[in-house]
């Protein structure tokens, strides 16, 4: 009698075709061998994905890196007002500029608005003269913009940072390289030099400190 040997072993439920055991786990059930290579197909995918939109985001859209080093000029850029008068920084050399980055949908930008006010008004900390401007992001609206100006009162000179190539920041805003964090405020000193940048709601202690540590 010829030996036909042992029975083959049966099937576990894990290795029958179309077995849902094991369904959703990591190398499980009949088609998880296929489980890695769909992985990495997956994570190749996402990686290209994510070099398109950063070369569809493209320079213009970075922010700036850092500001401008203190001690040089600041750059003499134009600024078209609200009322659409043109202001040049130069035409105010000679005083203590504080030029405010500001947007409407801002809240540290709302709580230091009377603030810039009382300063612009009154013209003068510590016996030097304060000049106060301001400029309204190019990512805000403006309506937005101006319905923030007469909400507070604001009678100091303030344009919107408009035009430029595309992206959210404006000329005025990338020749400064103000950092995508606002409000942001330049200190500029009666020569014409940029001498301090503040990041965050001003206080008067913060702003008065700025402009009393300024050399005359």
């Amino acid at each position: 009698m010829t030996d036909t040997g042992s029975p083959a072993p049966a099937l576990t439920e894990d290795e029958r075709p179309g077995s849902s055991r094991g369904h959703g786990r990591v190398g499980y059930g009949f088609y998880g061998r296929w489980t890695p290579l769909a992985l990495g197909l997956v994570l190749i995918a996402t990686l290209l994905a994510i070099g398109v939109y950063d070369q569809r985001r493209g320079p213009a859209s970075d922010p700036p890196v850092r500001p401008l080093a203190f001690g040089t000029l600041a750059p003499d850029v134009a600024v078209t007002l609200l009322d659409g008068r043109q202001l040049n920084l130069a035409d105010l050399r000679g005083n203590i500029i504080v030029l405010n980055f500001w947007a409407s949908w801002c809240e540290p930008c709302r709580s230091e608005s009377p603030l810039l006010q009382e300063i612009a008004a009154a013209g003068e900390i510590a016996g030097r003269p304060v000049r106060v401007v301001g400029i309204g992001l190019k990512a805000d609206t403006d309506e937005d913009a101006r319905t923030f100006v007469q909400e507070f009162g604001l009678t100091y000179p303030i344009g919107r940072d408009t035009g430029g190539s595309a992206g959210p920041f404006g000329p005025i805003q990338l020749a400064f390289q103000i950092p995508d964090r606002y409000p942001a405020t330049v200190f500029i000193d009666e020569h014409g030099s940029i001498v301090a940048v503040h990041t965050g709601e001003l206080t008067r202690p913060i702003l008065e400190a700025y402009i009393e540590r300024m050399p005359a």
